[in-house]
């Protein structure tokens, strides 16, 4: 029996011969560079700026508060490793091309949560004497995940047909049998440790004040953990078999 999890494949079908085209007309691929772009603007910069009562200068940017722009900072790396060749237009991994539509409906509650974060602090703010506003930046972190689906979109429609007929459902390249339940439970009991050592590691060591250095260190903890948890279900099944 086939574990689902070795079925999961950037790689395109044999049969599978995508046309080599210059990046700048490729629409996916330019649709993901440009949200990538947009998406670190949008965590880097001040989504709020304002004053103090006594004159001084304050801003709120989406790698501050909660820390949700680390996520948009992440999911920017991706979509920038996604657009360097044309492996979204050769996959035959479902998994693989719902990856973006996923990050944009995740990033938009990001989105929300930095914008309501943004808000509350304007009135905190002004309830102290001071003043502020929001920036047009969030509208570009906005346009950067707005991209990111219309480049998924253009691929659902204009993916070649051979790669579509050789693609199969989520649930097909998921689906569960008992070998595979014990690799996905290991993976994820594994990463959620991982994330927690890393990101509760950094705060022991360097305070709260490295929060964001402590979100970083807890997405590579995550994928470390993944891929520990993935090796030890395999290595399981395969005692089991044997």
């Amino acid at each position: 029996m086939t574990d689902p999890i070795q079925k999961l494949s950037w790689r395109p079908a044999p049969a599978t011969v995508v046309p080599q085209v210059p990046v700048w007309r490729d629409v996916p691929r330019v649709a993901f560079i440009l949200a990538a772009i947009c998406l670190v603007l949008g965590s880097l910069l001040p989504w709020a700026e304002g004053h103090e009562p006594m004159g001084g200068a304050v801003s709120f940017r989406a790698t501050q508060g909660l820390g949700e722009g680390v996520i948009l900072l992440a999911g920017a790396v991706m979509l920038l490793l996604l657009s360097r060749g044309r492996v979204m237009w050769e996959t035959t991994s479902r998994t693989l091309q719902v990856l973006p539509i996923a990050f944009a409906l995740i990033g938009a509650a990001m989105w929300l949560g930095i914008d309501n974060y943004a808000r509350v602090l304007l009135v905190d703010w002004a309830r102290r004497g001071g003043g502020g506003e929001l920036t047009s930046i969030r509208w570009v972190a906005a346009m950067g995940l707005a991209l990111t689906l219309i480049g998924s979109g253009w691929l659902e429609r204009h993916r070649p047909p051979d790669v579509k007929k050789a693609t199969g459902s989520l649930w097909q390249e998921w689906g569960l049998t008992r070998a595979s339940s014990v690799t996905i439970a290991a993976a994820l009991i594994f990463g959620l440790l991982g994330a927690a050592a890393g990101a509760l590691a950094m705060v022991f060591v360097l305070g709260m004040e490295a929060i964001l250095l402590a979100l970083i260190v807890g997405i590579f903890g995550l994928f470390a953990g993944i891929a520990a948890g993935v090796r030890l279900g395999r290595a399981m099944t395969a005692v089991r078999r044997g």
